[in-house]
């Protein structure tokens, strides 16, 4: 309540159910350090390298049906996040579920970014300049950058498009 723009899908469930791999691909960030269980207004994430309140994090590259995506995971158990730099398979555990950084409960925020072709994997990932919106932009603009509003790569899925509701 009162809340800004919630950019991509929560999936709650218990502490320390692990959290797998959409697809395979490589870690292009991880961010750990922060207490798995936070608090709302929390802004623990980003002192580790992550996004303001998203807790404990993984950013993954994957491409799936010729696509690239980035798909970024919050919220992590302490210590669970999969180091940067790690080639994972489709069902991989990348992490545990918590409810690190900005959280009201134990939860996995998920976002999606479509990033264009497949063929662009290998070059994507040794360029990668670290922006963690993946050029999609954050609140408002992270909405008006939706691939929904016809704007093509780079832009946000929502997550029930590939996940389903």
């Amino acid at each position: 309540p009162g809340g800004g723009v919630h950019l991509g899908y929560d999936f709650a469930a218990a502490i320390g159910t692990p959290i797998l791999a959409v697809g395979n691909g490589v870690v292009l960030k991880s961010a750990n350090g922060c207490p798995t269980v936070g608090g709302l207004g929390s802004r623990c994430g980003s002192q580790f390298g992550g996004s303001t309140g998203g807790g404990n994090q993984v950013y993954l590259l994957t491409k799936i049906n010729g696509n690239l995506y980035a798909i970024k995971y919050l919220h992590m158990m302490v210590n669970s996040p999969i180091a940067t730099g790690t080639i994972v398979m489709a069902g991989q555990q990348i992490g545990r579920l918590g409810s690190s950084g900005n959280s009201s409960g134990p939860h996995c925020h998920v976002e999606i970014f479509y990033l264009g072709g497949a063929n662009n994997f290998t070059a994507y990932a040794q360029n990668w300049n670290g922006d963690l919106s993946f050029g999609a932009g954050w609140g408002a603009a992270g909405i008006r950058s939706s691939c929904d509003h016809g704007n093509g790569a780079p832009c946000r899925l929502r997550p029930e498009t590939i996940f389903g509701n």
